[in-house]
Formats: C-alpha cells, sequence, structure tokens
C-alpha cells in the first residue's frame, strides 16, 4: 500500500482503529469493575482504545502505511502479550490472530502477512512449550458475559473483514472485467485502423529513419503497379519522375528535420512508366518518450483533378475551335505588355480585325466549312507573326492581334503595325482550299490602336478604343482599315449616350408615332407607314435615323418595335370604333422577328387594344429571311393565319430570290426608294423597277414605292401597273393624331 487515496485499505483502517477504540474502552470499564480482573488487563484494554485514537488521527491526516504497520504490529504485541497472561493456548484471545492475518494481508501485502504468519506460528510453539514446562499462568477466571462479549466482537470482526475482503474482491474482479473491455476495444480500435490503413484508397507508406519502405498498403501497390515484396526495403526514390523541382525536395526534408509534417505535390512515376500526380501528406512517428522512429506518408492521386484544371484553364482561357487565347487571355496578356509598355516608356500597337461576311459562308457552305476555314486562317495568320506576338480569337469572327514588338517612336510602331496589317490582307486574298474542292477567299476589316494613349490607360480602354476603330472601318466598307483617333471616341460616346438616354425615354413617354401616307393611282389615301420620333427633352424632336440604327445594335429595339406596335393598334382600334377603316404598315427589325416570343407578343398586343389584324402590315426586310427560312415561315403563317399582312421591304436591296419569296406567305412588295430616286432618267434603274412589278404581277403581290418625289416618278410608276405611292410628294411623316385629324377631313 502506499500514500495514495486507495479506499479500500483506508475504510479497513478506519473500521479496525474505531473496534480497537470500541474494545479498549468498553473491556476497560468492564475490567474495572470486575475484581477477579488484574488492573494489567484494564492497562491494555485503556492502551488499546489510546491506539486506534492514534490510528484514527493518522488516518485523517493520510499517513495510511503508517497506520497500517502500527495497527498491525502493535496488534500483535498486545494480543501476545494477552494471551500469556490469559494462560496461552487456553486463552480466547487466540482468535484475534486470524482476523490480525486478514487484516495484514490487505494492508501490508504479501511479504509483511508472511512475516506476521511466521511469528505467530512461532508464538503459538513457544505458549505449547510453555504450557508443557508449566511456564504459563493459569488463565484467570472472570464473569462468562465478558468472554461471550468478547467472543461476539471476534466474529463481529471476522465477518466485517471477511464482507470487506468480499467486496474488495467483487471490486477487483469488476476492474479486471473492465480492463479486459478496455483491451477488447482498444483491440477493436487497432483492428479497425489497420484495416482503414489497409483498405485506404490513399496510398499509404511507412519507412523507417533511413528512408526504407517497410509498410505500404493496398493502394499503393494499385497505384504504383509496384509489389509489397518489390517496394519493402526500398527507397521511396524509385518512385521518382524526376519532374518535381528540386526544391520541392529541399523543402521537404527540411521540414521534416524539424520534426514538423509536410505537405505538397509530387510528380512520381508508375512502375509502367506513367506519371501519376499525388497531393502527399509526410509526418514524423513519435513514441511516447517524443522519440521519431520512423515516417508516414499519405499520398492521394490527384492525376485526374490536375487534368481537369488544366482543362478548365484551357476552356477558361483558349478558343476550343482554333486553340487560339480568347479574350480572357487576350486580356491578360495584354495587361502585363501596358505594365511592361508603361515602365519602359515603350510604345505598343493592338491590331483587331473582322472577317467581312463570314456569315455568308456559314449560310451558304455550311458550319463546317466555317469552322475549317477558320481553323486554316488561323494557322495562316499566326505563320505571319513574330515569335512573341499574340494571335487570339475574341468571337466568331473577329480577332486581335498583340504585337510584341516595342519602340519609343509612335511613327515607328505604326509602320511596323500597317506592314502586319498588309501581310494579313495579303495573306486572306490567296485562295483557302479545302478536301470537298470548295475554294475561298477573303477579305477583313482592321481597326488599329496604338497604345499607352495616357498614364492612366487601362486594358479596357485599349479594347474600347480598338473596337472603335474596327467599328469605323466597317462602316467605310470591306477590307478597310482604320487607325484610332480622338474623333471615334467622340462619335462612340455619342452612341452611347443615344442608347442610355433612348432606354429612359420609352418608359417616359418621349417617344411620338408619326405617318406618312400611302395613296394610290387615283392620290386616295389607302394607309400609312408607321414612323417613330423621339421628343428628346435637350435636343428637340429627333429623326427616326437619329437614334433608331442605335437601337437596332442591342435589344433597346424590340422594346422600340413593340412601343410602335402598340401605339399602332391602338390607333387601328379606335379608328374602328368611330366606323373608320384604317391600314398602317409597320417596320419590323430582324431582331425583334428572331426573339422567340415575337408571335405571342403580336398576339397580345392585338387582344389588348382590340385591333383587327387584317388592318395591320408588317414589313419585313430580306435579309430577314434566308437567317432561319423555317423559322421565318413558321412565325409568318402563324400571324398571317390571324389575317395580318406581310410585306417585303427595300425589296431589290438584298438576297432577292424568287424560290424564298414563293414559300413565304407575303402580300407586298416595297420597291426601295434607291430605285426611285432616278426614274425615268436612268435606264439601269428603270429596267430593275420593271424587272419588280413583273415579279409582283406574276405572284399577284401588291406593290408601293418608296420614295415618290416628283410627278415624273409617279407618272412612271402609274403607266406601269397599279401600285401605291409612298413619299415626300403625297405628304411628309406628321403627328399620328394630326395625320388622323386630316385624313378625317379628306374623307
Amino acid at each position: 500500500m502506499t500514500e495514495k487515496n486507495d479506499a479500500l485499505p483506508k475504510v479497513v483502517i478506519t473500521l479496525s482503529s474505531w473496534a480497537l477504540v470500541g474494545i479498549g474502552i468498553l473491556f476497560a470499564i468492564v475490567f474495572a469493575f470486575d475484581p477477579a480482573i488484574p488492573g494489567v488487563r484494564v492497562v491494555i484494554n485503556v492502551i488499546t482504545a489510546m491506539l486506534g485514537l492514534i490510528l484514527l488521527a493518522l488516518v485523517r491526516y493520510g499517513h495510511l502505511r503508517l497506520a497500517a504497520h502500527l495497527i498491525v504490529w502493535c496488534l500483535l504485541a498486545i494480543i501476545t502479550v494477552s494471551v500469556w497472561r490469559n494462560g496461552g493456548l487456553l486463552a480466547p484471545n487466540l482468535l484475534i490472530y486470524p482476523v490480525l492475518i486478514v487484516l495484514s494481508g490487505w494492508l501490508l501485502g504479501t511479504r509483511s502477512t508472511q512475516w506476521l504468519s511466521g511469528l505467530i506460528t512461532v508464538s503459538l510453539i513457544l505458549f505449547f512449550y510453555s504450557d508443557q514446562q508449566g511456564w504459563l499462568p493459569s488463565m484467570p477466571s472472570g464473569h462468562p458475559l465478558t468472554h461471550l462479549f468478547f467472543v461476539i466482537i471476534i466474529f463481529f470482526l471476522t465477518a466485517s473483514l471477511t464482507l470487506i475482503a468480499r467486496r474488495s474482491y467483487l471490486q477487483q474482479m469488476e476492474m479486471v472485467e473492465q480492463k479486459a473491455m478496455e483491451l477488447a476495444r482498444k483491440d477493436a480500435e487497432l483492428l479497425k485502423l489497420s484495416r482503414a490503413v489497409e483498405q485506404s484508397p490513399d496510398s499509404i507508406m511507412i519507412t523507417n529513419l533511413d528512408a526504407n519502405i517497410e509498410y505500404v498498403n493496398d493502394a499503393f501497390v494499385m497505384h504504383t503497379g509496384y509489389l509489397r515484396e518489390e517496394a519493402l526495403g526500398q527507397n521511396p526514390r524509385m518512385l521518382q519522375s524526376g519532374n518535381t523541382p528540386r526544391s520541392v525536395f529541399e523543402n521537404l526534408w527540411s521540414t521534416l528535420s524539424q520534426g514538423q509534417p509536410w505537405r505538397g505535390e509530387l510528380s512520381n512515376r508508375r512502375k509502367d512508366g506513367s506519371e501519376i500526380i499525388e497531393l502527399a501528406s509526410i509526418a514524423p512517428i513519435r513514441q511516447a518518450d517524443g522519440r521519431i522512429t520512423h515516417y508516414v506518408s499519405v499520398e492521394h492521386d490527384i492525376t485526374q483533378v490536375k487534368l481537369a484544371e488544366d482543362t478548365i484553364h484551357r476552356l477558361t482561357n483558349f478558343d476550343h475551335l482554333t486553340g487560339l487565347p480568347n479574350r480572357t487571355m487576350l486580356i491578360e496578356r495584354l495587361d502585363s505588355a501596358l505594365a511592361i509598355a508603361h515602365r519602359q516608356s515603350k510604345c505598343c500597337s493592338l491590331i483587331v480585325f473582322n472577317i467581312d461576311r463570314f456569315k455568308n459562308i456559314n449560310d451558304a457552305r455550311g458550319h463546317a466549312l466555317g469552322d475549317a476555314f477558320l481553323l486554316a486562317m488561323s494557322k495562316r495568320i499566326k505563320n505571319l507573326l513574330h515569335e512573341g506576338d499574340t494571335l487570339a480569337r475574341l468571337s466568331t469572327d473577329e480577332f486581335a492581334v498583340l504585337l510584341h514588338e516595342m519602340g519609343v517612336q509612335r511613327e515607328q510602331v505604326s509602320g511596323r503595325v500597317m506592314s502586319v496589317v498588309s501581310k494579313i490582307q495579303e495573306s486572306l486574298l490567296l485562295p483557302f482550299k479545302f478536301a470537298e474542292g470548295d475554294v475561298l477567299a477573303v477579305t477583313a476589316s482592321l481597326g488599329v490602336t496604338l497604345y499607352p494613349e495616357r498614364a492612366n490607360d487601362t486594358v479596357h480602354d485599349i479594347l474600347r478604343r480598338a473596337d472603335i476603330a474596327l467599328h469605323r472601318a466597317k462602316e467605310t466598307g470591306d477590307s478597310r482599315v482604320a487607325f484610332f483617333d480622338a474623333a471615334m471616341t467622340a462619335s462612340a460616346e455619342h452612341r452611347f449616350r443615344i442608347e442610355r438616354e433612348l432606354r429612359y425615354a420609352i418608359p417616359a413617354g418621349e417617344l411620338r408615332l408619326f405617318l406618312q401616307p400611302q395613296v394610290d393611282v387615283n392620290r386616295c389615301r389607302v394607309g400609312a407607314e408607321a414612323l417613330v420620333h423621339w421628343q428628346h427633352p435637350e435636343h428637340g424632336l429627333l429623326k427616326p435615323d437619329s437614334f433608331v440604327p442605335i437601337a437596332e445594335e442591342s435589344d433597346l429595339i424590340v422594346e422600340l418595335d413593340a412601343w410602335v406596335l402598340s401605339e399602332v393598334c391602338r390607333l387601328i382600334a379606335g379608328e374602328e370604333g368611330a366606323g373608320m377603316t384604317l391600314n398602317v404598315s409597320v417596320n419590323i427589325s430582324p431582331r425583334h422577328f428572331q426573339q422567340r416570343n415575337f408571335v405571342s407578343t403580336v398576339m397580345q398586343i392585338l387582344k389588348s387594344t382590340a385591333a383587327d389584324p387584317a388592318r395591320l402590315t408588317l414589313e419585313i426586310t430580306e435579309g430577314l429571311v434566308i437567317e432561319d427560312i423555317n423559322d421565318v415561315i413558321a412565325k409568318m403563317s402563324e400571324l398571317a393565319a390571324s389575317g395580318i399582312q406581310f410585306s417585303i421591304d427595300d425589296f431589290g436591296t438584298g438576297y432577292s430570290s424568287l424560290a424564298y419569296l414563293k414559300r413565304l406567305p407575303i402580300h407586298e412588295l416595297k420597291i426601295d426608294k434607291s430605285f426611285i430616286h432616278d426614274v425615268p432618267g436612268d435606264a439601269d434603274d428603270v429596267a430593275l423597277v420593271e424587272t419588280i412589278l413583273a415579279v409582283a404581277k406574276h405572284m399577284q403581290l401588291k406593290v408601293v414605292a418608296e420614295g415618290v418625289e416628283t410627278e415624273e416618278q409617279a407618272d412612271f410608276l402609274n403607266e406601269r401597273g397599279n401600285v401605291v405611292h409612298q413619299g415626300y410628294l403625297f405628304g411628309r411623316p406628321e403627328d399620328a393624331l394630326v395625320w388622323i385629324e386630316r385624313w378625317r377631313k379628306e374623307l
């Protein structure tokens, strides 16, 4: 027993101490009133009681070991003296010896109990021998109740110690069972951990301090292709592919030498020679005393993840068809070039070019040929550039060239740019030949800007200037080149301002509906064309040509068309309610017509205004017809079934095709004013107009001529057919309400 707080020894000592106090005091009192009992026995019992009190004090202050020895050896002395005084082997005090042995066994352990048992045995032999020699005093007589009481106390102590012993035994057994269960649980956890390591999807490898492999799991075998027998005892260098930078290994060993775990990517090689990229976590294994004895490496195969990252990077930064850098990558490289140009005070250039009429190639020959052309063209242009230059694809048919070469003088850089531009134009004129026998030669419009223009120039400023220059080049015709200048910025800012203000003008009610009359051969008004004007709060009344082309470049034209349609249908319904029949033509933008909900939008407007569909004519252009002929036919047929009329606007200026015309549910052809302007003086225009009239007559279509401004033009048309006239000769566009009032007076 130690000085620690042991519950069982404390209970035994405490119980024994109180027993000594109780027995000592009780027997001292009894013996004091019994004349037959010698006074020595009273003294012995008093000493016994005092011993019990001393033991209680030792227990209270935690001196259990001292108390245990004191109780055992003092009791041995007291009992031995009492037995000698009470007649030796015949003394009832002998009953305390077994109790003392049990008490010693609990309190002092095996060795002390063996000594105690030996001393008791010697004492018993001496008592026997002394009794035989007559040396022992005779057992004193006493009251029988005293002996009975003594025996009961001894039995009580024996029973108490026995029960305590049993309780201790059961507690020990319970502790043994708990330890057994704990060991079983730890074994189960160890087995589970072992299976987890063995069955882990990650490669696990354990090496000793000399970096020799001592353990690998199944995943290691599967991922590397090496059998356990081939790997055990080897150095992990056997897995190196040579693609991991040396600095990575230096950092790895530096970290491990400091006793810290390391984490990073390793490029390893399988047994078959293929590369495997793994995310490795390597850590030291420490023993209980802190010593490092092994290293464990857990490596997760991220080969597919890295391939996916490479794919994402490629898709994010490169064009999927040509493999060229896309807009994102161009911006990144342009940003780097701009920083260098600022730092070195150099001048650089950016070229943006667009393939002229590329859409015609897709429409006429199909997208497969269009893609093949883009691939061939990209390779050809790329071969013209120097190393370090960037050719990027920005959209379907728009590309950019970022020239790496820089110069201090802007004139010097401009000369290099013009040289590259000329090469691009010349290379595109050379025929592109394809396996199917197709041969293509194309032109391109190019916009050029130099940078930096100013100290705070940004990438987006440069791209904006290049786009503005490209837009100007395309406006002037095919195969043109435009260098950016400040005037282009003013034009672009004007267009941006118009678009922004127009977005607010529609809901703000600033638009005005105008009508231009259409008359028959008798100059009677048979209808009108709807035109939109803008009552600008600062610039006054704006004509359509100042803002409609800008709206057509965005979805803003859809809102504009919808507004005009709604206003026209309200007019038609209002006049019909007043008993008047009003026919109105409305221009429909191709962008609006191509909307999926175009048909439903028109039908909803008709329904909400209660206008008669037969009084509404929708004017579409020839260019719209060739976009997607099947979609166009489906939409036109659905609307025509409701009674709406269709007119081909500016007929003859686009891709006139009788094959298309006969498939469309059209009711009218509208001759463009450019053909009317020079008749009857220009023979070519006369021939064109007569051809259009012949086509219309053959297909039984109504004809409207735009731009009729002179009597000669009107007479020319009237002589050749029943043509509806529209132009300044018969009336300029005017506010719809004024026009309606004038029309009513004429009826």
